[in-house]
């Protein structure tokens, strides 16, 4: 799509797409017949960027959060909690069982995390650039708020011992969260983890297309007119004696004038840059492709 814009003046020019698989960012899996998207669909409301990229598209964007919600907590042997749907009995019934305290540290607990979340964008936007994934978290960090203190201890100790939130809480509600969304306990993952499945079931301003991102993706494709080639690996990238790029792993023998790789790191290094030499480098080393 942005590429695209690059060339919006010049309609000879022609865009080839090489694809591994199938779908986004999830894996696509077939449930009854009808596909679905496995994960990587929320957006929060500060995600800007792709929020119009949804209405350029006319992607419809759908609430995460339905209103009049009304739910149950079960332990497997009895309901440990339900909702009525009257504010009043509910917001009485959850001091009976959580107290005051707890229910109003756990808002604060999600709100906080949302809003350090939300700084990736204001990160972006000034071109903040991290080169591990521990610098971004300490980066994200708001109000004094460390990430990078949270990974290595559970979510129950977390928000136990660190925030002050009272057991039955965090093992009804936080448990549920995580069993619902990772199919997890909240002595399986780290306090990071258990926040954001809190602010999943909790935060009002998520929304997710309606179709999953795959929705996005596939209608900027069209629009965007590149030729899609799916299910394609490619291992490597060279230059013939003409100057132009060749691929390993097109079958046609296209020539391109500019490759851009757009993948995770890990899997972009199985890809190899052939110099003039012909010798294969990493595609992060000093490779002479030019």
């Amino acid at each position: 799509h942005y590429i695209r814009s690059l060339f919006s003046d010049e309609k000879d020019v022609s865009l080839s797409v090489f694809e591994m698989g199938s779908g986004s960012a999830g894996p696509i899996v077939d449930f009854d017949g009808k596909k679905y998207e496995a994960g990587h669909s929320i957006i929060a409301d500060y995600n800007q960027a792709i929020k119009k990229l949804c209405l350029k598209m006319e992607v419809p964007l759908r609430s995460l959060l339905p209103g009049q919600q009304s739910i149950m907590l079960h332990t497997g042997s009895y309901p440990s909690f339900q909702s009525m749907g009257r504010t009043l009995l509910d917001m009485l019934s959850a001091v009976w069982r959580y107290g005051l305290q707890s229910p109003v540290e756990m808002r604060q607990t999600t709100s906080g995390c949302v809003l350090s979340f939300s700084n990736i964008y204001l990160l972006q936007q000034h071109g903040y650039v991290y080169d591990e994934p521990m610098e971004l978290l300490k980066g994200m960090g708001a109000d004094g708020d460390d990430f990078t203190s949270i990974i290595d201890k559970d979510a129950r100790d977390y928000f136990i011992t660190d925030r002050c939130i009272k057991g039955p809480l965090v093992d009804d509600l936080c448990t549920a969260s995580l069993r619902y969304l990772y199919g997890l306990d909240c002595k399986s993952v780290n306090g990071l983890c258990a926040n954001i499945a809190m602010a999943d079931i909790e935060y009002e301003n998520l929304y997710t297309p309606v179709g999953g991102a795959d929705a996005v993706t596939s209608a900027l494709l069209e629009e965007s007119e590149a030729r899609v080639v799916a299910a394609r690996t490619i291992t490597a990238i060279s230059r013939n004696e003409r100057g132009a790029f060749v691929l390993d792993g097109d079958d046609e023998d296209n020539e391109f004038d500019a490759v851009v790789v757009a993948m995770a790191v890990e899997e972009a290094e199985k890809i190899s840059l052939k110099g003039s030499d012909g010798k294969a480098n990493s595609l992060f080393g000093a490779a002479d492709c030019n």
